[in-house]
C-alpha cells in the first residue's frame, strides 16, 4: 500500500483517501445499524424501509422525491438535492428493472452524496 501510495499525484492520493473515508464510514454505519434504533422517524415513510440510512433529514428527502412537497415544513429541503436523488433513483431503477422506492432513493442519495465527498475533497486540494 506505501508503494503504491508513493507512485500517485497528490490529487489521485486524496482521491483515495477521500474513496477509503467513505468506505471506512459505510462500513461503520452498516456495523453499527445492527443497534437498537432510537428514531422511528424512518417509519414514518414506510414500515418496511428500515435503511440505516433513512434517519433525520434524509426521511424528508425521500418523501419529497417520491410524494412531492406535501407539509410546509419540507419547503426548508430545495429542489436541488431531492433533483438529484430522484435523477440518481431513476438510473438505479432503469438497472435494476423495478419500481422506484424507497431504498432505490435512499441508495441514490447515499451514492450521489459520497460522490460528491470525493469530488469536493479533490477540488479543494486544487
Amino acid at each position: 500500500m506505501l508503494l503504491m501510495a508513493s507512485r500517485l499525484s497528490n490529487g489521485q492520493l486524496i482521491a483515495l483517501l477521500a474513496v477509503l473515508s467513505r468506505l471506512l464510514a459505510l462500513l461503520l454505519l452498516n456495523l453499527l445499524s445492527s443497534l437498537p434504533s432510537f428514531d422511528s422517524s424512518h417509519q414514518l415513510l414506510s414500515a418496511d424501509s428500515a435503511s440505516s440510512t433513512l434517519r433525520w433529514d434524509a426521511v424528508h428527502f425521500a418523501s419529497i422525491v417520491l410524494n412531492g412537497y406535501q407539509y410546509e415544513q419540507q419547503l426548508a429541503f430545495q429542489p436541488g438535492w431531492p433533483g438529484l436523488m430522484r435523477l440518481a433513483g431513476e438510473g438505479i431503477r432503469w438497472v435494476s428493472g423495478g419500481e422506484i422506492g424507497v431504498q432505490q432513493v435512499v441508495l441514490a442519495g447515499v451514492v450521489v452524496a459520497n460522490i460528491a465527498f470525493v469530488g469536493a475533497a479533490v477540488m479543494l486540494h486544487k
